[in-house]
């Protein structure tokens, strides 16, 4: 009976989807983890303590162009499978609303994660382009059917997003179930035992949202000649590599013209925009504060190697 409910509303949620107004913006939908076993310690401190922790440093440093919402369940009421509530709705980030509620947040029930799931699914329902779920949960669901299903049926039915998910100190069962929702949706699992498994793990979600895949060519690749761009980025012309973000567009007459994606510079090293058609191009580099634009030309089989001196 539960899972006949949970697919009537997939079902309607689709529906909901082909009349749903459009946007062109990345957005994501963090669903948190408030429920009563979330007090449970991790070296010596509560789990919920440290993932509030880790959240708020995530967010501190959010990237603005993506908007994102905060889904929690299990904080208000003990026993409530539909304990579940959209505290933060899907906008261009308010960091100081964001951390506030953040530490309101006082686990008390039951772990609901498929019709958060749902939940989530309906709040991004106004997107275009690929959206992101991202899921932290130190439990298995305890309400309704495998969240794997129904992340499943979801995807059968079109809703158009990913769920990476993050297994705060779990069992072997629990992990499984929560692997499978990042599988069957294309996103990755990442365990967590402890303050600093949990901020790696973040940080390469966070990693993840901020990748815009580079759009599908409509040529074959075998039809155009291509090459590609290597991206870095400093703060000064022999300093060491910083974090920063690349857009990359083609140029049209001198002008900007359609956006090819983003990709992130690390510490590290570089960036590669891999097989672009030869031609013209812009890429807007941001570090900080600060906004850089360079114009270079791909030619056909060569690197262009780049480093934003910012």
């Amino acid at each position: 009976m539960k899972k006949t409910a949970l697919l009537i509303c997939i079902l309607c949620l689709c529906y909901s989807y082909s009349f749903a107004q459009t946007e062109d913006v990345r957005q994501s939908m963090i669903v948190f983890d408030s429920s009563g076993s979330m007090w449970g310690q991790v070296e010596g401190k509560a789990k919920i303590s440290i993932a509030k922790e880790v959240l708020k440093n995530i967010i501190s440093e959010w990237d603005t162009s993506i908007h994102v919402g905060l889904i929690a369940y299990g904080h208000r009421r003990k026993g409530d499978c539909n304990d579940i509530e959209t505290l933060v709705p899907i906008s261009k980030v308010d960091k100081k609303r964001f951390i506030s509620e953040i530490e309101k947040i006082n686990p008390k029930g039951k772990t609901p994660i498929s019709r958060s799931l749902l939940m989530a699914a309906k709040e991004l329902r106004h997107t275009e382009e690929k959206a992101t779920v991202i899921l932290i949960s130190d439990g298995k669901e305890n309400c309704d059917a495998n969240p794997c299903e129904t992340a499943e049926e979801l995807e059968k039915l079109g809703v158009d997003f990913i769920i990476h998910v993050v297994g705060f100190d779990v069992d072997k069962e629990t992990e499984a179930q929560l692997k499978c929702i990042a599988k069957v949706t294309g996103g990755k699992y990442f365990t967590a035992q402890n303050a600093e498994d949990l901020n790696k793990a973040m940080s390469r979600i966070v990693e993840e949202v901020n990748v815009i895949p580079i759009d599908n060519l409509e040529v074959k690749s075998s039809e155009i000649e291509e090459g590609e761009v290597s991206v870095s980025a400093s703060e000064t012309a022999e300093g060491d590599f910083v974090k920063a973000r690349h857009t990359l567009f083609n140029m049209k007459n001198g002008k900007k013209d359609k956006r090819r994606g983003a990709r992130l510079s690390t510490t590290d090293g570089p960036t590669t925009f891999e097989k672009l058609p030869v031609g013209e191009y812009l890429i807007v580099s941001t570090y900080s504060d600060f906004e850089q634009e360079t114009l270079f030309e791909i030619k056909p089989g060569e690197t262009t190697k780049i480093n934003v001196n910012f």
